[in-house]
């Protein structure tokens, strides 16, 4: 689908080592997940960043795309079942309302938290940490 739409993608991460304890599996769903949706509602010839940075206490994910964008007033129910929010793509991409739910659960399963930055007609980034091993 990314090559349909002639996406772009980039690559920005820590050059840190980082330990987490995370069911490999749930991880891979959580990145699908989050890149599906850019993919989904990002623009074509649009890009979308993924990376991670390390601090002293969590690894922060991010994906981040220059697609419609979420209205703030959504921001507060994205993560909930069955939710979709309307806007020009509601009307032709397919969805069941539970990938951020999911993926919600995953994040907080493994002792992180997980958030959103948007902006109508600017993208949307998701970010999520998870705690380093000790």
């Amino acid at each position: 689908m990314s090559s349909k739409k002639n996406i772009t993608f980039k690559k920005i991460y820590s050059d840190k080592a980082a330990k987490i304890s995370a069911d490999y599996k749930k991880l891979q769903q959580i990145l699908y997940n989050l890149l599906s949706n850019a993919i989904k509602y990002t623009n074509p010839d649009g890009e979308i960043e993924i990376g991670f940075d390390v601090d002293e206490e969590n690894v922060t994910f991010h994906v981040k795309d220059n697609g419609v964008g979420i209205d703030e007033k959504y921001h507060g129910k994205i993560f909930a079942k069955f939710q979709q929010v309307e806007n020009i793509y509601t009307k032709t991409e397919s969805s069941t309302g539970l990938g951020l739910t999911i993926t919600k659960e995953f994040v907080e399963m493994h002792g992180g938290k997980i958030w959103l930055e948007s902006k109508i007609n600017e993208g949307t980034t998701f970010i999520f940490e998870l705690p380093l091993q000790n």
